[in-house]
This record gives structure tokens, C-alpha cells and sequence, in this order.
């Protein structure tokens, strides 16, 4: 809605704020030897990531809605994990971390 508003400062908040949150996506993947599907979400969300740059600086909805297309069925993915299923990945994960330091 900014863009088409020419809310260009409002535009560039939400752009920045859904960049931050690829780049968390991004970044909090575990990589390990052999598991592609890792790779492979690094890789698209190093992709969105690139292609939210390019929205902000062309102005095109277009790139913002392949976007919204490339990340909706992650996000539906995600919404249908349960939150146990959630909690106890991320308990795992914390005692992981506690382990190593």
C-alpha cells in the first residue's frame, strides 16, 4: 500500500522490517553437511532477501507480491506445526547451545 500511496519513507520501514526478518530466517538456519533442505531455504531466502532490495529501490509491487508468493507457503507450513512441536524444537536448540558453551 505504500508504494502505491508514494509513502516512500513508510515503504521503506515495512521493506526493512521484512528484510530483517529473512535475513533472521536466513541466518538461524542450522547448516549441516548433507541436508538440503537447509541449503536450499538459505538459498530462497537469500534470494527474497535480494529481490525486497530491488522492490525498495524500483518501486515495484511486483517483486513484492513474488515475494509474498515465494514465502506464503512457508509461512502456511509454519502456522500448522503445533506450538508443542515448536516449543520443544526450540528447547532442544537452547540446550544445544548451553552444551557447546
Amino acid at each position: 500500500g505504500c508504494i502505491e500511496r508514494k509513502d516512500y519513507a513508510g515503504k521503506s520501514e515495512h521493506v526493512s522490517r521484512a528484510t530483517a526478518i529473512l535475513m533472521n530466517l536466513r541466518d538461524t538456519l542450522e547448516i549441516a553437511p548433507g541436508v538440503e533442505v537447509a541449503d536450499n531455504l538459505y538459498s530462497l531466502y537469500d534470494y527474497m532477501i535480494q529481490r525486497l532490495i530491488d522492490a525498495n529501490v524500483q518501486n515495484n509491487l511486483k517483486i513484492v507480491d513474488e515475494v509474498i508468493t515465494l514465502l506464503l507457503p512457508i509461512k502456511t507450513a509454519w502456522s500448522q506445526i503445533p506450538e508443542s512441536a515448536k516449543q520443544e524444537a526450540y528447547e532442544m536448540q537452547r540446550q544445544k547451545r548451553q552444551a557447546v558453551v
